[in-house]
């Protein structure tokens, strides 16, 4: 691949924003090095953060008092029970992992 800009990765990082698929199938599936496109991504986080959230994020529900779940969140295809009495630590985990694509 030749010398690639930084212009152009801005572009890659949204479309692959844009497709919400997991990272490493963008990239097979674009030809693009997996671990480049990491550190692209990366690199152009600090200015995707001060203009919104990196990762998708929708409130897919909010079950009544007779579902265990508090919230059900659907983030980047992925659909996560959020039960009460849950382990913040583990969901910031889950949401880092989940946010990087992996």
């Amino acid at each position: 691949m030749s010398e690639t800009s930084r212009q152009e990765w801005e572009t890659w990082v949204e479309l692959w924003r844009e497709s919400g698929k997991p990272a490493a199938t963008w990239c097979r599936e674009n030809a693009l090095p997996y671990w480049k496109f990491n550190y692209w991504r990366k690199r152009l986080e600090p200015v995707a953060a001060t203009t919104g959230p990196s990762t998708p994020f929708a409130l897919v529900s909010e079950p009544g008092e007779e579902s265990r779940a508090g919230v059900v969140l659907e983030i980047g295809g992925v659909r996560l029970n959020v039960f009460r009495g849950f382990d913040p630590e583990v969901l910031a985990s889950v949401l880092g992992v989940l946010s990087r694509g992996v």
